[in-house]
């Protein structure tokens, strides 16, 4: 399909790659566009693609990082191991929890 847009502007030249979500969604495309008729090898196309790779790695990033955190978190102990001959005098609050909350659940 034509985007006539796109023609209004001058377009001569356009290379899309499609970006997908990690469930195979699509979600838009990375363009080139230019006012000048131009050849697209296939080194260029593939270039293309691996940019369009890198923007969808980026895209992925936060809900990646959300769940690495969330494992993280799992593997902290709920309370304080005792420790014969030692006192425990304080713990650090456990991230994510309500102000005033501890490692130890205090």
């Amino acid at each position: 399909m034509i985007d006539m847009t796109v023609v209004r502007q001058g377009t001569r030249f356009y290379a899309g790659q499609q970006l997908k979500v990690s469930a195979g969604e699509r979600i838009g495309s990375l363009c080139v566009m230019d006012i000048a008729i131009r050849r697209f090898t296939a080194d260029e196309q593939e270039i293309l693609g691996h940019l369009g790779q890198l923007v969808e790695w980026e895209l992925a990033a936060p809900d990646e990082l959300a769940a690495a955190a969330a494992a993280q978190r799992a593997l902290i102990p709920a309370g304080t191991a005792q420790v014969p001959g030692y006192e425990l005098v304080g713990t650090l609050p456990r991230p994510g929890a309500p102000s005033g909350a501890t490692s130890t659940g205090t």
